[in-house]
């Protein structure tokens, strides 16, 4: 159910694939460019990721099809980047197709975007649907078990109980400054 790191990864993995083809398609196509062309068409807040999909789409390049699956997990990240939106298995899924039509796409020279579709067959069938929770709350007329918590210090149940102090986990203050040719940190002895 890790949907979020799976949208993010495939996302990142998907943008490196459109800048391989954008330099196979657009840059690497003029070979006589200028440099200021080639700086204005390298310059990633003049052409973000969106704009180079369409014109590759435009260019006959990516189907519509796929154009629209990404767009549609562009925007699930941005959703989830910047206002926390948290992706469903839906859209994970799309990232991971997407990304590997895309890759299979620039690997056939822009012919075919199924060379690895048994990859991805493989992975969503990997996303065995038993191991995700239908539901994560329940009303207490539900449940039958459960386990007794014992309070933590700071509860309310706590009260003024000594909790145990482990000497090793007790942040203290260093004097004096570090030194690797010494063997101290802060005039005492290394003992890492």
């Amino acid at each position: 159910m890790q949907w979020a790191e799976s949208l993010i990864h495939f996302w990142t993995v998907t943008e490196r694939i459109v800048e391989v083809a954008w330099e196979k398609v657009i840059i690497s196509v003029e070979s006589l460019m200028s440099k200021a062309r080639r700086n204005f068409l390298n310059d990633h807040r003049t052409w973000p990721v969106s704009t180079k999909l369409e014109l590759l789409f435009q260019r006959g390049i990516l189907p519509a099809r796929l154009r629209d699956k990404l767009n549609d997990v562009r925007k699930a990240r941005n959703a989830f980047a910047h206002d926390g939106i948290p992706p469903t298995q839906e859209i994970a899924t799309k990232a991971l197709s997407g990304c590997f039509e895309f890759a299979s796409l620039c690997a056939s020279g822009f012919q075919r975007d199924d060379q690895f579709s048994k990859v991805v067959d493989m992975i969503v069938g990997r996303c065995n649907a038993d191991l995700i929770p239908k539901k994560t709350r329940f009303d207490m007329s539900e449940v039958s078990h459960w386990i007794y918590l014992p309070p933590l210090p700071g509860d309310i149940q706590w009260g003024n109980e000594p909790y145990e102090v482990i000497e090793d986990l007790c942040l203290r203050a260093l004097h004096g400054s570090s030194s690797k040719e010494s063997g101290t940190v802060g005039g005492e002895p290394d003992q890492r």
